[in-house]
């Protein structure tokens, strides 16, 4: 995406499929749930020696690294949440709402009017793509994926912690964070923001004007302008890699 093109004129990318995501298959039988997860990217670090980063996660990718670096802080000098779930707001976003009354409307799709109805929901002014692509799109991305993210969806919403996955890890986020929404996020109710900006101190919070819950895609000009202003002004201690985590089939690592 265009967050990923703008950053690897700076950055080298490396970009790994969260489990039950893109390429990788998911484990049979174990959590997917932010903790599960960010201890699967903890060993892929591990493989690759990557001893220090900035860590960037979107939407479920947001808890997994909000996750990840409340137990490895000491390997994260900077954190970037983008539209990042694992807060329960006192108000549910619609998208949240319409889940909980039929699961048929989670962020998951099979078909071509499924991928419609999902990036309706995901963003404020989803692009142009010819029905061929749509078509493409579900029956070899969606459909594989479907049953899985399907049950990934429900331990998010359902399980325990469910929807509160990193609350009561935030206290131990000290490293310089960024945290950015869209005002319009029909997915996670953008007050989720607020949450995670007291509860990690030091944290700096911006909501994007006209953004959904895909801002890198709705806003993409202001959200890149923000993370390289926030990775400028707070330059790495020891490194200036980048990991990128997200449930898009992306966690991803950047160095100059």
């Amino acid at each position: 995406g265009p967050l990923l093109r703008d950053l690897s004129g700076q950055f080298h990318i490396v970009a790994p499929d969260l489990p039950g995501f893109g390429a990788t298959p998911a484990v049979e039988g174990q959590s997917h749930g932010a903790r599960a997860q960010a201890e699967r990217l903890a060993e892929f670090l591990n493989e690759l020696g990557i001893r220090r980063f900035t860590l960037l996660g979107f939407s479920m990718g947001g808890g997994v690294a909000a996750d990840y670096a409340s137990r490895h802080a000491d390997r994260v000098d900077r954190l970037i949440l983008l539209s990042a779930y694992g807060v329960r707001t006192v108000e549910e976003s619609d998208g949240l709402k319409k889940y909980k009354e039929d699961r048929s409307n989670g962020i998951y799709f099979k078909t071509a009017e499924g991928f419609d109805r999902v990036m309706n929901v995901a963003s404020e002014n989803p692009p142009f793509l010819p029905g061929p692509i749509k078509e493409y799109i579900a029956k070899n991305i969606g459909a594989p994926h479907y049953s899985m993210h399907k049950r990934i969806l429900e331990e998010m919403v359902f399980g325990d912690p469910g929807l509160d996955a990193v609350r009561s890890r935030l206290g131990r986020l000290t490293m310089p964070a960024l945290i950015l929404f869209g005002n319009h996020d029909r997915i996670i109710n953008p007050e989720a923001a607020g949450i995670f900006h007291r509860g990690i101190r030091g944290s700096e919070m911006a909501i994007l004007s006209d953004c959904g819950h895909m801002v890198y895609l709705d806003c993409a000009a202001e959200t890149n302008r923000q993370i390289e202003d926030f990775l400028t002004e707070h330059k790495a201690a020891s490194s200036d890699q980048v990991v990128r985590s997200d449930s898009d089939n992306e966690p991803k690592k950047a160095q100059p």
